[in-house]
C-alpha cells in the first residue's frame, strides 16, 4: 500500500467514525433506542480496564461472557428461562463478578436489583455460586451444545446451522477461551470461586434518592457503581491501565470522544 492509499484509507475510517458517532448521539435520546445495547459494544473492549481501575486495588479481571444467564435464587421451578447479565467476570482472587451496564436511572430495574444482590449476598455463602453454574449446565445440556461445539471445533465447511438456542456454542466458545481451566462439560466450576460482586457501570452517577442501595456499602457490601463520567474527567489516571498499549488506548480515546458528547449533550437538542 502506497502513502496515497494510507491517506485515502485513513480519512475514509474518519468519516466513517465521524457519521457513526453523530448518529449514535442522535438515536441514543430517541425514545426506545436501546442506547444499552449500543454503549455495551463499545465498552466491551474495555470493561476489565474499567474494573481495574474502578476498584482500584490489586484486582485483574478477565471477561467470561456477555448476556449471562441467572436465575433468581430462590427460583426452584425447572424452567429455564432467566434474565441475562450484561457482563459476567473473574478476578486473579476467585471472585466473580456481575456487571449491569445503565444508561440512566430510568433504566433501574428494582427486581434485577434486589435478583442479582441476594447472588452477592455474603450471607448466602457458597449457594449462589452453585446455583449460576447448576443453571448454566441445565441449559446447555438442555439443548446439546456440549455436542454442538465438539462438532463445530473440527469443523471447516461452515455447515452446522446456528440458530436460537444454538447460539449459546459461541458462548460457551468465548467462556472456554477466556477460562482454559474449565473442563469440557463445565462440571466443578463453582469449585473455582469464593464470592460474587454486583456492579453497576453507569454513564452518569444514578441519582441517590432514588436508589440510595447503590451508595450504601454497609447494607450491601457486595454492590458498587462504577462510573463512566467520572472516570472520563480523570482520563490521564485511567489511561496508565493500558500499561503502554497504544493500539488499545487510541481504541479507547476514541469511544471516549463519543461518551463525552452523549454526557455533554445530555438535555440538549442537536441539529
Amino acid at each position: 500500500m502506497n502513502k496515497g492509499q494510507e491517506t485515502n484509507e485513513t480519512e475514509m475510517y474518519k468519516a466513517y467514525f465521524e457519521m457513526m458517532k453523530e448518529w449514535i448521539i442522535r438515536d441514543y435520546y430517541n425514545p426506545s433506542f436501546k442506547a444499552e445495547v449500543v454503549l455495551d459494544t463499545m465498552l466491551s473492549e474495555f470493561i476489565c480496564e474499567l474494573l481495574e481501575y474502578g476498584f482500584g486495588d490489586d484486582r485483574k479481571f478477565t471477561l467470561l461472557a456477555k448476556e449471562f444467564p441467572v436465575k433468581p435464587l430462590d427460583n426452584d421451578s425447572d424452567s429455564l428461562r432467566s434474565p441475562k447479565l450484561d457482563y459476567l467476570l473473574e478476578d486473579n482472587k476467585k471472585n466473580l463478578y456481575f456487571v449491569e451496564l445503565k444508561t440512566s436511572s430510568d433504566s433501574y430495574d428494582s427486581k434485577q436489583f434486589d435478583s442479582y444482590s441476594t447472588y452477592a449476598n455474603p450471607e448466602e455463602g457458597i449457594k449462589p455460586i452453585k446455583k449460576l453454574w447448576k443453571h448454566y449446565r441445565k441449559i446447555i445440556k438442555k439443548y446439546n451444545i456440549f455436542e454442538t461445539y465438539e462438532k463445530m471445533k473440527g469443523n471447516t465447511k461452515n455447515d452446522i446451522s446456528l440458530n436460537g438456542t444454538k447460539k449459546y456454542v459461541y458462548q460457551l466458545h468465548y467462556l472456554k477461551c477466556a477460562e482454559d481451566k474449565f473442563p469440557d462439560d463445565l462440571e466443578g466450576v463453582e469449585s473455582n470461586y469464593s464470592r460474587i460482586y454486583l456492579v453497576y457501570l453507569t454513564l452518569m452517577e444514578l441519582k441517590k434518592e432514588k436508589i440510595p442501595v447503590l451508595t450504601n456499602h454497609v447494607a450491601k457490601p457486595n454492590v458498587s457503581q462504577i462510573v463512566l463520567s467520572q472516570i472520563i474527567k480523570k482520563d490521564e489516571d485511567f489511561t496508565k491501565v493500558f500499561e503502554a498499549n497504544e493500539e488499545k488506548e487510541n481504541k479507547w480515546k476514541a469511544v471516549r470522544e463519543i461518551l463525552e458528547e452523549l454526557i455533554d449533550n445530555n438535555g440538549k437538542l442537536r441539529d
